[in-house]
């Protein structure tokens, strides 16, 4: 799941922020688990600059969520 939605407003009454937000469900074998954070991005210059902040937020998003997915995993295997 995947939300977007301005964090901080400009001068001029516009974003100057938004923040993306993800739910990750994540499911291996018998393990099952759900995690969520979120990432904030600055508008651009133009449209292809905040697109390009926000696709840089969403990597490092998913970067997060997925090494806390694979952590949680790792230690819920040892745990048992």
């Amino acid at each position: 799941m995947l939300t977007s939605a301005p964090s901080g407003l400009g001068a001029e009454g516009g974003a100057a922020s938004f923040r993306i937000s993800a739910r990750l469900y994540v499911q291996a074998g018998g393990f099952y688990d759900t995690l969520g954070g979120s990432e904030d991005y600055l508008v651009g210059v133009d449209i292809l600059g905040t697109e390009a902040n926000r696709r840089a937020a969403l990597r490092r998003l998913a970067r997060a969520l997925a090494v806390e997915a694979i952590e949680r995993y790792d230690v819920s295997e040892r745990m048992r």
